[in-house]
């Protein structure tokens, strides 16, 4: 196909850019062979084209930029988000040790059948010979017994339930290096009775042994929500 001087300029600019179409290409190729003033344009038009640096080596394409992005805000999004979970996980047990921590300092006094002393309206202070005689309800999940510091007690505390009364439920020791022991993971569905071995005029003051303290109470909080 031949074309004119006119179309073959039109063509110049697509044919050094390398777009334009096979057959465009051919024909003007075939035009550059005969025509001089055109191929003179084409050198000229080359030699006027800037050249464009070369991709540094290592430089990452567009497209792979876009992805690394996405992939960014995705784990930030997912960050943000696991973070907003946990301050609320966090907020939450804050808020329920409070709660119990205000609980253990307050806690509320359920009235007991005659006879049965009440660990919640107020400790009860008595001696080793004497204790086993009374009755004990706690609205706590503790007991604790402490001898009196100088009297250089030592010897075991025993707990009973006090309806059933057939074999310690659990064993407590004290001594000078500990004057108290405590018993834990008790109800408010039974009644208990403590007696001691040996040591009759010892003193001994007998409490839920409440301990109201924040990481206590979220210790407590912590147990509970994982079934412990």
């Amino acid at each position: 196909m031949n074309i004119t001087c006119e179309m073959a300029e039109d063509l110049l600019p697509l044919y050094l850019e390398g777009t334009c179409s096979a057959d465009s290409r051919a024909a003007l190729e075939a035009h550059l062979h005969i025509c001089p003033t055109c191929r003179e344009k084409r050198e000229r038009m080359e030699r006027n084209i800037p050249t464009l640096p070369k991709q540094a080596a290592g430089v990452v394409p567009l497209s792979d930029c876009a992805r690394r992005i996405r992939r960014h805000r995705l784990r930030t999004a997912g960050l943000v988000l696991l973070l907003s979970v946990l301050s609320v996980c966090i907020l939450t047990m804050c808020l329920l040790a409070v709660d119990d921590m205000r609980r253990q300092a307050n806690p509320t006094v359920f009235p007991v059948e005659d006879g049965v002393w009440n660990l919640t309206a107020g400790e009860l202070e008595t001696s080793a010979e004497t204790v086993g005689e009374y009755v004990l309800f706690t609205n706590s999940t503790r007991i604790s017994v402490t001898a009196a510091e100088d009297s250089g007690y030592e010897g075991e505390i025993l707990l009973w339930d006090a309806e059933e009364n057939s074999a310690p439920i659990l064993y407590g020791h004290v001594d000078e290096r500990g004057n108290t022991c405590v018993f834990e993971n008790l109800t408010s569905a039974r009644y208990y009775r403590i007696t001691c071995e040996g040591g009759a005029n010892v003193s001994l003051t007998i409490s839920e042994g409440r301990v109201v303290s924040f990481w206590h109470s979220l210790g407590t909080v912590v147990n509970t929500l994982l079934g412990r």
